[in-house]
């Protein structure tokens, strides 16, 4: 397309797709007319998808570890390897977005043993999230079962820093990803600057580059409590770790672009599909997926049931991947549900209105999604792991001359940095005038909401007999009663007994009889005679 003075113009969107392609070959030329953002708009009213091909997808993943540790997350990267097998999808990258070190290399055992140790791995370093619970036992049974590059996240880059890399080096609204945790690293995505990898902002950034996110938080059509994905407020997570998840989940949603579609996938849908338990019977022993689900089996006391674990992660990144279809993974985007996602402390609700770019996804056939997770757990690996070389054969004779040692094997871009702290995060761009955001708002746990339902019933059960017995004060009143003889003397009775006291109450008491009184003799009263005079006495 050519432009005024000569210049060519060339449309990221009509470039031929491609894998590697390098970070300058996409870049649209300075002073275009059109923005980029206009033609993503464009190309999505006309109902132009993504390149044909395999799915390109990054997988956020807690595997295991932080306020919402669970073992479907397991599933969720060897389903997965499986589907990549397949040829259906390309691993562009796993990225950990929960604090415990050893996470990372779970994920970096399951990558070694479908041989793809060239999947790079992030990790979460950031600020807010910490480690103090240990994840669950799975977690370190197969680091230490397992051969894999690296055992921990102090081995892996910043996760951040991956998602630009990668992002940049991918094609136009070409990348898919699948968010099975905490929304910590897209968070900071969005808020991240221009770098060495791209010049855009993060927002920019996911804007042109990513064409459908998935994400598995919330309850829909709204939730009663807090779900743990958008909240990271269970299993003994501190407050700060939890406000941090929640401002997250928060930010994530308001503030992702329009022209990146979301599907989000609620905890009503995947605790109805257990998956898992039969990796018991078609898998082997020398399969991490099988070992961290029985380990999960032996040690956790709670979320097992007949048919495995529920199945929150992999649906998602099924539906990432294949789509939602009733007839093959029993799930489908809801209907007559136009509106947007509002997530707030932890808590969504659906707001009805006009359409969007958001939907979530309602479960229609159980059964078939339950199949279709646990054939592609059961799929035998089509790559095996690259055997490490072999030491070098010993000299023929002492007076040979040794061999040079072989060269050391090259290390993936992602590992050849040693592992740095990452720098302090650029201020986020300034906001307009509003209300603020949950992050400077004080997590309040669900205690804290049952204490006061308690405090407050009590207060109404004793209102309530307050009031009960105000209406019988009348007959619950104490009156004191003096019954007194004929005498004048005060207090008096015949016999010399003390005054009579009763108490009145709505019972109607037994009449006492009257006691007779004996009447007494009326004697007249003597009438005092004077003194007879005497002689006066002498002064």
């Amino acid at each position: 397309m050519s432009l005024p003075g000569g210049r060519v113009h060339f449309d990221p969107l009509e470039r031929p797709p491609g894998p590697h392609a390098t970070k300058m070959s996409h870049r649209v030329a300075p002073r275009s007319p059109m923005p980029a953002t206009l033609l993503l708009l464009l190309r999505g009213a006309l109902g132009l998808g993504p390149p044909a091909g395999p799915v390109r997808l990054i997988l956020d993943t807690d595997m295991g570890g932080g306020a919402c540790q669970d073992v479907d997350d397991v599933a969720a990267l060897c389903m997965t390897h499986a589907l990549a097998d397949r040829g259906e999808v390309e691993l562009l990258a796993v990225v950990q977005d929960t604090a415990p070190p050893p996470c990372a290399g779970v994920i970096s055992v399951i990558n070694h043993y479908y041989g793809r140790d060239h999947v790079p791995i992030g990790a979460y370093k950031g600020q807010g999230l910490h480690h103090s619970y240990p994840p669950l036992s799975y977690v370190n049974d197969v680091v230490r079962a397992f051969p894999s590059p690296i055992r921990n996240n102090s081995q892996v880059r910043d996760a951040v820093k991956l998602y630009r890399r990668v992002l940049a080096d991918a094609a136009t609204r070409s990348v898919t990803i699948s968010s099975v945790g905490l929304l910590t690293n897209l968070e900071l995505l969005l808020r991240s600057a221009p770098d060495e990898h791209s010049q855009l902002r993060g927002v920019e950034l996911v804007a042109e580059k990513v064409a459908l996110l998935v994400v598995m938080a919330g309850r829909y059509p709204s939730s009663q409590r807090a779900e743990c994905n958008a909240c990271g407020c269970y299993n003994g997570a501190d407050r700060a770790s939890a406000a941090t998840a929640s401002a997250a989940s928060s930010y994530v949603v308001k503030h992702m672009p329009r022209t990146v579609r979301m599907v989000f996938l609620g905890g009503e849908v995947g605790e109805n599909v257990r998956t898992g338990e039969a990796l018991e019977s078609c898998a082997t022993r020398d399969n991490p997926c099988r070992h961290a689900y029985m380990a999960y089996r032996r040690d956790s006391f709670w979320g097992w049931a007949p048919g495995g674990r529920s199945s929150w992660d992999p649906l998602a990144t099924l539906v990432a991947i294949r789509g939602a279809s009733a007839e093959r993974e029993g799930l489908v985007e809801c209907s007559d549900c136009s509106g947007i996602n509002d997530v707030f402390n932890g808590r969504n609700t659906w707001r009805r209105g006009r359409a969007s770019n958001q939907s979530y996804l309602v479960l229609e056939r159980p059964d078939v999604a339950k199949a279709a997770v646990d054939a592609l757990l059961c799929q035998p690996r089509a790559h095996r792991p690259a055997a490490s070389p072999s030491p070098p054969a010993p000299p023929v004779t002492p007076l040979a001359p040794r061999s040079p040692p072989p060269p050391p094997r090259a290390m993936p871009w992602w590992m050849t940095e040693p592992p740095q702290t990452p720098p302090s995060l650029p201020p986020p761009p300034s906001p307009p005038p509003s209300p603020p955001l949950l992050a400077a708002s004080p997590y309040v746990p669900d205690s804290v909401y049952f204490a006061a339902e308690v405090v407050l019933l009590a207060l109404l059960l004793s209102a309530g007999v307050a009031w009960y017995y105000s209406r019988r004060g009348a007959a619950a009143r104490a009156i004191v009663v003096q019954r007194f003889s004929g005498g004048k003397r005060p207090g008096s009775r015949p016999g010399g007994q003390r005054p009579h006291i009763m108490m009145l109450t709505d019972q109607p008491s037994r009449p006492s009889e009257p006691r007779p009184l004996e009447p007494r003799p009326s004697e007249p009263r003597a009438r005092a005679e004077p003194a007879p005079p005497g002689p006066r006495p002498e002064i």
